[in-house]
């Protein structure tokens, strides 16, 4: 992924990329030597290097916050251990662990979608995948 003109902005403090369906972060992102907090939540990234460049985060001495939530792929209880290892300046590593949201009891509001607030929908839909979504419809419907 590449962000033309991104190297130029070396004074960044945030850098917010939500939403880009991004799998990798941009190669630029190693020139942002003031970056202190890189908000990557809700894209593809793995936690590895191809995807998060752990190279180029290494160089930002300044980074202490990571925001990878609601990226499926780096989901897993021990990724965000794994990502502190590979960057150790990061003060807070920010991951959506699916396991807890899936399997929290009550992590549902109201028995069935008839009981449900309508407007609170989005927020209790969005932290789930589609396979968990079809496993739902199935069940209650």
């Amino acid at each position: 992924t590449d962000l033309p003109g991104l190297s130029a902005l070396t004074g960044l403090r945030e850098l917010i990329l939500t939403r880009n369906w991004f799998n990798t972060l941009p190669s630029e992102v190693g020139s942002l030597s003031q970056l202190a907090r890189l908000d990557a939540s809700r894209n593809f990234l793995r936690p590895n290097n191809a995807s998060l460049r752990f190279d180029a985060l290494r160089k930002l001495s300044r980074l202490s916050q990571l925001d990878l939530r609601y990226n499926q792929k780096s989901g897993r209880p021990h990724h965000q251990e794994l990502i502190l290892k590979e960057v150790p300046q990061l003060e807070e590593v920010k991951i959506t662990v699916w396991e807890k949201i899936c399997s929290t009891p009550d992590s549902f509001v109201g028995a069935s979608a008839a009981d449900r607030d309508p407007t609170l929908l989005r927020s209790q839909l969005e932290p789930l995948g589609t396979v968990h979504l079809r496993r739902r419809l199935v069940q209650d419907f």
